[in-house]
């Protein structure tokens, strides 16, 4: 018995466009943005220019445990997991 279908074997999915300018917008804004409480509106002076650091990628492994008790930890206290490393490892490091 037939259902009628076609199924297209070997052909191309068509590609949407993507903006990488959004993804990388979305993929700085982390997990932990959908949790943190929002900031009230208030009128802010322009920022001061900062100065360019040249950033490097860790990869580091964590128990399930720990990797849940981070995240929990920087919801609790909004701050992401990259921010609060960085300031663990200048504060031992440096």
């Amino acid at each position: 018995m037939s259902s009628g279908k076609k199924v297209l074997f070997g052909g191309r999915r068509p590609t949407a466009h993507v903006n990488p300018e959004l993804v990388d917008e979305w993929v700085s804004q982390g997990a932990e943005a959908a949790h943190a409480e929002p900031e009230p509106a208030a009128p802010k002076a322009a920022p001061a220019p900062a100065e360019k650091v040249k950033m490097k990628r860790l990869s580091m492994d964590l128990t399930e445990q720990m990797h849940r008790d981070l995240m929990k930890y920087c919801v609790d206290h909004g701050t992401k997991a990259s921010v609060l490393i960085r300031q663990l490892l200048e504060k031992t490091i440096y």
